[in-house]
């Protein structure tokens, strides 16, 4: 069980974060996933899958920040994610290209 204390300053106040979600890029790099996150929000994922398949220990992304995953396959494909808010709930699915 984790326990997430995230702080947001005023001026990032009232933002989707499904929307920022939809800004995170995707590529595969040897045997690891890579997301960066151009955006000025922490990115916690509920769940990331590729080509079908869950990707283990999938934690966060930080902003301005590329995070890597070990990928549960190889190739290109598509990754499907979801984001946790800012009150635990979980997002819409996203789904990308890698």
């Amino acid at each position: 069980t984790r326990i997430k204390l995230i702080y947001r300053p005023t001026a990032l106040k009232d933002v989707s974060l499904d929307k920022e979600a939809e800004k995170l890029t995707w590529h595969k790099s040897g045997d690891q996933i890579q997301v960066t996150n151009p955006s000025n929000y922490v990115m916690s994922f509920s769940e990331i899958v590729v080509n079908g398949t869950s990707v283990k220990n999938a934690t966060y992304v930080l902003p301005n920040s590329t995070a890597s995953f070990l990928s549960p396959g190889s190739g290109g494909g598509s990754v499907t994610f979801k984001i946790i808010n800012d009150y635990g709930g979980v997002g819409d699915t996203h789904r990308k290209n890698i």
